[in-house]
């Protein structure tokens, strides 16, 4: 990501803090140059900055215990990457939730709760939650 980042024209890494090899903060900044349609033919910038950080140093937990412990009102919920990642799977599947193989870090009953939401689950509507 960094590499890309680097060659992006009017794009400029402005901080970039690492921890033990791995990147936990950056700072980008970049403008976007557009030529005004009037006759003056003056330019106008916008500048903009984006932070990259990486929030498990910060609070080393998953997003799914963090949101118990702060007991937020939306929690981020489980889904099947592993399934969405298989070339064989059709992504408009729709039908029972068959792969509990496909899920990642859950229990047994927590993929049986998962699977009581749902009369009929499709992967496109899951996905676009």
């Amino acid at each position: 990501m960094l590499k890309v980042m680097a060659k992006m024209e009017n794009c400029k890494i402005d901080e970039c803090i690492r921890r033990d090899g791995k990147l936990i903060n950056l700072k980008l900044s970049y403008n976007l140059d557009s030529k005004s349609k009037s006759k003056s033919k003056s330019k106008s910038k916008s500048k903009y900055i984006i932070y990259f950080r990486y929030s498990l140093f910060l609070l080393p937990s998953s997003l799914r215990k963090l949101g118990n412990s702060f007991s937020v009102d939306v929690k981020k919920s489980i889904y099947p990457y592993k399934l969405v990642n298989d070339k064989n799977i059709d992504l408009n599947y729709i039908g029972n939730i068959q792969y509990f193989d496909k899920f990642s870090d859950i229990t047994q009953e927590e993929y049986l709760d998962y699977c009581k939401l749902f009369a009929i689950w499709s992967l496109r509507d899951v996905f676009l939650l």
